[in-house]
Formats: structure tokens, sequence, C-alpha cells
């Protein structure tokens, strides 16, 4: 919804079914694998076209992950009909042509793919098409998968050698289409990430809420966007962070700013402090109250670690352990992973160990944009910049001494991020 107006989605075309499903025969000599459900509509991945995918029951190799993948790249801009597409034959003989491209993605990370296996056999039945929604329903039967070789004009293309291995999926159902309602604990449990999001409520998929504008949120409520593509967003209670029971039992006030002050109330999850010890989720903090489970590195999606929080601002930053500081993020980061909440926005306690030495005005002796200023033992309360280790502060808040003004904040990388609503005293 944009500014008030629906747009009119389009009626599905179906196919008629057959009565009776042949089951899967696959290769015998080739490796067993079966989709975990819910096969999603994702939108947008590593290869062309968009993805409806699922996990598979099995690692293959490599520290990434393992992906089924389906894809109706639309040729000429005109979407699939329902039918029946034979896999490894005709234009779908190659992943550079194909119309209907089922794929297994292998020790995937981010951005990055280890191999690519290609349906070379099998059936895809498509029943019923809304390609403008992301609704899709149909099934695949006896696929066998097998490695190509990265191409640099196309991708992947040709049949890799020196892997001999093949992959027999087991028949898998996909239904992409919206307003099924199940239940959810994340909005990567809908099945169509496109039109739907999981309401922090009821814990359930509904049509997406709001776009990221507050104003289609009830006033006591702020919009959270779930896909960074489709902007399709939750609306979540406000909160202010530190208030004791700010959200009521069972759930926590989590800080959506650098400079705190404001948030969004989250259910609390059960993992401890750790490291590698909780996943992200838009609806939940993953660990145990006090904590959330924060992306320390920027890969898929095993760097993520229950810290303790903290009122960064504050005279008693309250850490029972460690200093308080902020970890900030890049624009590449806040693009690519911290839509899905793997991001805090907040105070963090942590150890000294990566903080420099140097209080205010003294020169730093670790790099550019290190914390420093930590000589109150409560929390590191400045930053390395090109001049010395300066004071942090929040914008608009008085809080710098007098004679300096607090002033933007834009870390010395590559990437020049201005920290939203942080400065530097001078």
């Amino acid at each position: 919804m944009l500014g008030g107006l629906m747009a009119c989605s389009p009626e599905p075309r179906e196919l008629v079914l057959p009565a009776v499903i042949v089951p899967a025969v696959g290769d015998p000599g080739c490796l067993k694998i079966n989709a975990l459900p819910p096969l999603r509509f994702t939108g947008a991945q590593t290869e062309r076209g968009e993805n409806i995918e699922a996990r598979i029951d099995r690692e293959l190799g490599g520290e990434g992950l393992e992906k089924l993948s389906i894809r109706f790249p639309a040729a000429g801009g005109v979407p699939p009909t329902p039918g029946t597409y034979a896999l490894g034959s005709g234009e779908n003989t190659r992943f550079s042509t194909c119309s209907a491209c089922v794929s297994v993605l292998e020790d995937l990370s981010g951005v990055n793919l280890g191999h690519l296996n290609f349906a070379t056999q099998g059936t895809l039945l498509l029943e019923a098409v809304n390609a403008a929604n992301g609704e899709y329903r149909g099934i695949l039967s006896n696929v066998v998968l097998r490695s190509l070789l990265p191409s640099v004009s196309v991708g992947w293309d040709g049949l890799d050698p020196n892997i001999e291995r093949c992959l027999a999926l087991s028949d898998v159902r996909f239904d992409t289409f919206a307003n099924q309602h199940p239940s959810c604990a994340t909005t990567e449990d809908c099945v169509n990430q496109k039109k739907e999001v999981c309401d922090p409520d009821t814990l359930r998929c509904v049509p997406s809420q709001c776009s990221d504008d507050d104003m289609l949120c009830p006033a006591d409520r702020v919009c959270r966007i779930q896909h960074p593509t489709y902007l399709t967003g939750a609306c979540f209670r406000r909160c202010e962070p530190f208030l004791s029971n700010a959200c009521g039992d069972g759930n926590e006030c989590v800080s959506t700013r650098y400079a705190g002050g404001e948030g969004i109330c989250k259910k609390a999850g059960f993992a401890p402090l750790g490291k590698k010890a909780c996943t992200s989720s838009t609806l939940s903090t993953g660990c145990q109250p006090g904590a959330v489970c924060q992306a320390m590195a920027p890969v898929w999606p095993d760097e993520q670690y229950c810290v303790a929080t903290c009122d960064y601002f504050s005279k008693s930053p309250g850490c029972a352990a460690g200093l308080c500081r902020l970890y900030s993020y890049g624009a590449s980061e806040l693009r690519q992973y911290c839509y899905t909440d793997r991001c805090h926005f907040g105070g963090t306690c942590g150890n000294a160990s990566d903080i420099d030495p140097a209080e205010i005005g003294q020169k730093c002796a670790a790099p550019l944009d290190t914390w420093c200023a930590a000589g109150d033992g409560l929390a590191a309360r400045g930053v390395c910049t090109g001049t010395a280790c300066e004071l942090l502060c929040a914008l608009g808040a008085p809080a710098c001494p007098l004679g300096t003004t607090c002033v933007q904040y834009v870390t010395s990388d590559s990437q020049n991020t201005a920290l939203a609503g942080i400065g530097v005293c001078r």
C-alpha cells in the first residue's frame, strides 16, 4: 500500500492437477537430499531472477549454507505460465538460458557461492502462478543435480569434470501464495516475503503492515522493515530502553538508536551470553533477558553473539562485567544484513582488550575509529579520529564541555559512514 492506494493484483492462472503424482525415482548413484520446509518466496538472491528457496537436510562441504533455489526468469518481461517444464532439456539445459531453473546453492556465505548444482534431469509442474505477487504453486519430481563450472560471461556453465557427485532431490511441493497465515517466529518463516510479515503480537504471517512509514502504524507503534527489497514492514510497540518492565513479562525493550532513548518491544529469547550462541530474529532478542543477538562481522550467519546491553550515555551504563561501548556498522553492512535485526543500535558490554588506552585529547596508538577514553572503568567514552581521542556525544543533546559543540561523527574507513545520532565534541 502506498499513499492509501492499493494496486489491483492480477488473478492467478491455474492448471488442473493430474489425479496421481508419480513418486520420485532419482539416480541411485546420487546423494539423496530433502528440502526443509517452508519453501519461501524471498525475492532477488545471489543469481539472476527471483527465488523460491529452502534449506536442505545435508551439509555438502564448506562453512556456508546449502539452499534449494527455484527461479523463473521472465524472458522479455513475460512471466511463466502454468504447465510442465522438463529440467535438463531444451532451454533448461543451460543455467544461462533456463526458464525454469532449479539449483542447489552449495557453501553460500553472504554473496559468495562455492558451487552451483544445476538440475540436469527431472520435472517441474507449475500448477498456478501470480508472478507479480511472487506467488507460485507446484511440484518438483525426480530431480537430479550436478555441479557446474564458474563462467565469467554467464555465471555458471558446463558440468564440472572435477566433481563426480550428483544430488537426487526427493519430490518437493512448493506453495508461496500469501494469506495462509501459518504461525511464525520470524518473517523468514512466512512463505511469501514480498507480501507478508510475521506479526510481533500474534506470531502469525499477515499482510505487510507498513512500508518504512510510521504513519501506517498506530501512534504507540513504530514500523520496522522486514525485507530490504520489497520494504514490507511490521508495526512494533514503542518503548524506552532501560525503564523497568517497559514491555511486560517475557519481553525486552531493544534500543533502535545508537544514542538510546527509543526502542521496540521484542520477545526475550533463551540463549546465554557467549560466542555463536544465538540466532538473529526480527521478533526476538534470541538471548536471555538483558542481552541481544548481535552480528559481529559481515559473514553468513556464523558470527553472532549474545551480548549484554547497556545505557551508553548514562553515568551508570549498567555492565555487570566489562565496559559499555557502541558497536558501529558500515553503510554496506546496514544494507546487506542489518534489516534482519542482526545489528544492535545501542550500547553493549565487552572487554577492554580492543579499546585504546588514550584519554580525551590524547593521541591514539590504535587505528582510526577505535574506541578510547575508558578511564572511568564504566564505558569507552571516546573514539580515535585523525586528531586524537575525541569525546562521543549524542547529537542534539547538551553533552559537550563548555566551548565545544557536538558535530556529526563520520567513520574514517572506506565507507565513510555517518553514525545516526552520534557526534564528537569539537
